[in-house]
């Protein structure tokens, strides 16, 4: 993540699963040189508008929020989008991928950080991805393939397979 906050152009969110993770994020992004700040569920809802505010208006450089944000907040134009780790259900998935087709982000540099711990959420977020009409990403699908024949995973509940694939990485 530092090579990506060190070269990425601003303003950037940083979409996280924990509000733990986004009080962790806090200090690593102040060691970059950024202005971050910081809202999910555990602040008041004054002090996240106030965080909202302040980024709109130019006060922070990063937004390190829960996907309280991505729930229909209203932000600037965001430049860089990143999934800083995976949600662990399906539901929350889905409205960071409505986040992403919102205009607040449509010209941004969508980065998804998957662990292999998190493996296992690549085929759900491919099913997501196929179903709302977003690209899916040629390594999020290859990791989702590749766990799948490592795993059992009932034939019809596999929706993709290797021919499935095109030179862009999208899946038929």
């Amino acid at each position: 993540m530092q090579e990506i906050l060190s070269h990425c152009p601003l303003p950037a969110v940083i979409l996280v699963s924990s509000q733990r993770t986004a009080e962790d994020l806090e200090p690593i992004c102040v060691s970059l040189g950024h202005t971050p700040l910081v809202i999910h569920a555990g602040k008041g809802e004054m002090e996240r508008q106030a965080c909202i505010d302040r980024f709109v208006t130019g006060e922070g450089s990063i937004l390190i929020s829960t996907s309280i944000v991505s729930r229909g907040m209203q932000l600037c134009p965001v430049t860089t989008l990143i999934n800083y780790d995976v949600p662990s259900c399906s539901e929350e998935y889905l409205h960071r991928a409505r986040f992403v087709n919102h205009e607040t982000v449509i010209e941004a540099a969508i980065w998804t950080f998957i662990s292999l711990e998190e493996r296992k959420f690549a085929h759900p977020i491919c099913c997501i991805l196929q179903k709302s009409g977003q690209e899916i990403p040629h390594k999020v699908l290859k990791m989702a393939i590749s766990y799948m024949k490592h795993e059992y995973i009932p034939p019809n509940n596999n929706p993709f397979k290797w021919e499935d694939i095109d030179s862009h990485g999208r899946a038929d």
